[in-house]
């Protein structure tokens, strides 16, 4: 994009941020600037799933630390072991399939900052207050979920005083609220939305109240299997045992991750929590519950998750949501004195049926999106070779084309084709009105044991590009 437009990436950052902002009333400058700046840096789709994977034990490794400083190691453990067993991936907006590490970075710029208040408060720092307020006010800034998250604050101080001096404290978090809120209404206020704006704001206290419902319900574990919103499991056995076969991995290591929580836990997580653990216990379960509940609210605002969300289907803020849970579960285990094998049981069914489940929807995503890498490597290997730039590529109807100008950010297909071919192309989608009878045509099939793509323009100057590939890797190309 940034070579065919001869654009800087600084110049892309600002121009995406003011349409974002003129248009939808969105202020987010953080998250853009956060989603260009990865891309232009990681252009391969394998480090980049990565560092997703990466950032995403980083969360759980990070909280996990905060729930040790708040409450315990055991309960710090249970919650690791619950929010890792419970990461259902959904074929959907998903923080661990896209959307550049905001989320995981939402997550860990909230517990740094949740660190740094506790220092601030327990140890009189004014240099970790001022760290602790710049980074809420950051994460204000890349996603409008945090405005609402200045209550979790006075969890991480709770043991030390009363309720209502821990809430008085927050002022300084509420009032960038304040700030950030006003700043986010003017802004919506002076644009336009058409009646069917996905960024508009419903206005039936019923479509409210059911998307908080299923948004807020969608965090539990295994909501997504048992509800199957988008009919993708046919049943938990078969979720459970999904590709067993002799050199299935999935089953033993559910097994070893159970046993070794079994083993960590010990005899003595049996016991009874005293006074003081059950207070901290308390601001733990109080900081579970801010978690799973308070990224909802903004959210289900929007006319577009109140037309999308089914029961079971969570959009983005779910991740946020998943670490709540887990401490809740976590509390709970703790608090109820429930036995260490019945927890690593529920853990390795929990562990089992989600590892499943994340199987399931990585053949289905990667059905959908396989089309992408074929054509991409047909171009590369000189499928346009005889195609001047200049002309128009109608598309076909899949799930990674979209109709300049209505893509995301206005990354249309052309900027792709560009990048393989280094010559600038208009591309249309089928039905487009701008699809001229001499426009090439682009087409796409498969089957399980090859993809083909074609290329074909008819007409005084006949064209005609074929290129295969079979599922071994084997391709050929032929032009005429």
């Amino acid at each position: 994009m940034l070579a065919a437009r001869h654009e800087t990436l600084w110049a892309a950052i600002v121009a995406a941020e003011a349409v974002w902002r003129e248009t939808n009333g969105r202020l987010y400058p953080l998250a853009i600037a956060q989603k260009y700046a990865l891309f232009d840096v990681l252009r391969d789709a394998a480090p980049y799933k990565a560092l997703l994977l990466g950032l995403t034990l980083a969360c759980i490794a990070a909280f996990a630390g905060l729930v040790r400083a708040l409450a315990d190691g055991r309960t710090a453990l249970l919650c690791a072991a619950f929010a890792a067993a419970g990461f259902a991936l959904r074929a959907y907006h998903d923080a661990n399939l896209a959307y550049n590490g905001m989320l995981q970075l939402v997550f860990l710029m909230l517990v740094a900052s949740l660190f740094a208040w506790r220092r601030a408060v327990l140890r009189r720092s004014a240099g970790a207050a001022l760290l602790a307020f710049a980074l809420y006010v950051a994460n204000g800034l890349t996603y409008e979920i945090a405005y609402l998250f200045f209550p979790l604050y006075a969890c991480v101080v709770r043991p030390g005083r009363s309720w209502p001096r821990a809430l008085a404290g927050t002022w300084p978090f509420a009032l960038a609220t304040l700030g950030l809120g006003l700043a986010s209404a003017y802004l919506r206020s002076r644009v336009a939305f058409a009646p069917d704006s996905d960024y508009r704001a419903g206005t039936q206290a019923l479509a409210y109240g059911a998307t908080f419902a299923k948004q807020a319900a969608a965090g539990i574990p295994l909501t997504y299997e048992f509800l199957d919103p988008q009919r993708l499991f046919p049943s938990l056995q078969k979720i459970a045992l999904f590709d067993a076969g002799p050199y299935n991995f999935r089953i033993p290591a559910a097994l070893a991750f159970a046993a070794a929580l079994f083993a960590a836990l010990g005899r003595s997580a049996t016991a009874a929590p005293n006074d003081d653990e059950r207070a901290r216990l308390g601001a733990a379960g109080m900081l579970g519950l801010g978690l799973a509940v308070l990224p909802v609210p903004l959210l289900a605002a929007s006319a577009k998750y109140q037309r999308e969300l089914a029961w079971g289907l969570g959009y983005l803020p779910v991740f946020v949501q998943t670490f709540g849970v887990a401490l809740l579960c976590a509390v709970a285990m703790r608090a109820t004195r429930a036995p260490r094998a019945l927890v690593a049981l529920v853990l390795f069914a929990i562990a089992d049926l989600t590892s499943g489940t994340n199987a399931i929807v990585g053949e289905a995503v990667s059905a959908e999106t396989a089309s992408r890498g074929v054509v991409a490597r047909a171009f590369a290997r000189g499928l346009a070779r005889g195609v001047p730039a200049g002309a128009t590529i109608v598309l076909p109807s899949l799930p990674w084309v979209c109709e300049d100008p209505l893509c995301p950010d206005g990354l249309s297909p052309a900027y792709l084709l560009y990048g393989l071919t280094g010559r600038r192309y208009a591309t249309v989608a089928p039905g487009d009105a701008y699809a001229l009878p001499t426009a090439f045509r682009l087409g796409y099939a498969s089957d399980p044991r090859a993809a083909t793509v074609t290329l074909e323009r008819d007409g005084a100057a006949p064209f005609r590009a074929r290129y295969r590939e079979t599922s071994s890797g084997a391709w050929s190309l032929a032009l005429r």
